[in-house]
């Protein structure tokens, strides 16, 4: 830490003032890197409902940031930031200062700007900047015209190509276009609702502990159905069973559950190290690219590991998919309906050309046992 920084405080720093200003372990020219960084905002309802950061690495801006809540955000990083002796990273409090009236001010009164709670860097290898591209299939699912020119390109039908693939939780439509397809994968996330920044926290540990018995909570919602649910506290991901109490008990519930969390995370763990699945993180609103590029930072700890983000909104790039550095492959799933979900037709465009970037262009990922640094603050 350089200035603008109030005290530690048990995991984090709170950056005050107008700059808050950080020394990065980068020297001199080299590889481009990937900066990653997990923080809040300090917000107010009335005076200052979000905050507005700007984001700087020795004076050359990098972004500019809006939000409300908890994240984790990555940049791409140029070389050419990287100053000769030392690296600094500045925060500009944009919208703290500018509050009124002056809320949330730290023990010298200065106005609170973010929380950061992580650091992190990762360096890349030399990558070809030219995004590679493949558009929409010829066909629909309904006559098998689709399906027909998923076996001429890929050589599988649409269910052994659903295979090929692990949902990243959030919510359950990606898993359940598989089950639409005929696959039944078995995934540590594929029905799990969780935030962006659980997941980072739960790759980048992966999933360590997750599901001990101490830290699964059994309990019934207020459905119709009445069904036990999970709540696992230690990463703070949910989901529905589908077992009721006419059938089991809470406490089965409970020994049932936490031996699957053992299971599905051995299996997780043995998938991210072997690199041949393809990963999928969906969410009805779009995710931005720093959020995916947070994730795919994390997937890619240990072994070589895809990444496909879904974007939509856009009829004419329905099925699209852009691999904008290796192994990080944007899918374009078009317009949604009113529950927010993309067609099945959609999903399938999108998962058979994330393989054929991934296979045909020896689209790996970038971090094959990366040097990395990281900081808690």
């Amino acid at each position: 830490m350089l200035d603008g920084w109030g005290p530690p405080e048990g995991g984090h720093r709170w950056a005050v003032g107008r700059e808050s200003r950080m020394r990065l372990p980068v020297t001199g020219p080299g590889p481009d890197y990937v900066l990653v960084l997990r923080m809040a905002p300090w917000c107010d309802k009335q005076a200052l409902p979000a905050q507005t950061v700007m984001l700087a690495v020795n004076g050359r801006l990098m972004a500019t940031v809006q939000f409300a809540d908890m994240r984790v955000l990555a940049w791409r990083m140029p070389a050419c930031c990287a100053g000769p002796r030392e690296t600094v990273l500045s925060f500009s409090h944009v919208s703290s200062r500018l509050a009124r009236p002056m809320t949330g001010l730290d023990r010298n009164g200065l106005p609170l700007g973010v929380m950061v709670l992580s650091v992190r860097l990762f360096r890349l290898p030399v990558v070809n900047d030219d995004p590679l591209t493949r558009d929409c299939l010829p066909g629909a699912l309904n006559d098998g015209t689709l399906a027909r020119a998923v076996a001429t390109c890929t050589g599988l039908t649409p269910e052994e190509l659903a295979m090929r693939f692990e949902g990243l939780g959030h919510d359950c439509e990606f898993g359940l276009i598989q089950r639409q397809l005929g696959a039944e994968p078995l995934s540590l996330l594929r029905f799990t609702g969780m935030s962006t920044p659980d997941l980072v926290d739960g790759l980048v540990a992966r999933f360590d502990g997750v599901g001990a018995a101490d830290a699964v909570d059994i309990f019934m919602d207020d459905r119709p159905d009445r069904q036990f649910r999970v709540h696992e506290q230690r990463y703070h991901l949910w989901y529905y069973t589908g077992r009721t109490p006419a059938e089991t008990t809470r406490a089965a519930v409970l020994v049932e559950q936490c031996r699957r969390f053992a299971f599905l995370q051995r299996k997780f763990l043995a998938d991210l190290r072997q690199g041949e699945k393809l990963y999928v993180v969906s969410r009805g609103e779009c995710m931005t690219e720093p959020e995916a590029l947070a994730i795919f930072c994390a997937l890619n700890l240990e072994g070589s590991n895809t990444l496909v983000w879904t974007v939509h909104g856009d009829a004419d790039q329905t099925g699209r998919v852009d691999a904008l550095m290796p192994g990080f492959l944007r899918g374009h799933l078009g317009l949604i309906n009113a529950s927010n979900d993309a067609t099945p037709d959609a999903w399938v465009n999108v998962l058979a050309n994330s393989l054929m970037l991934h296979h045909g262009h020896g689209t790996r990922a970038a971090f094959s046992n990366l040097p990395r640094s990281a900081a808690r603050v």
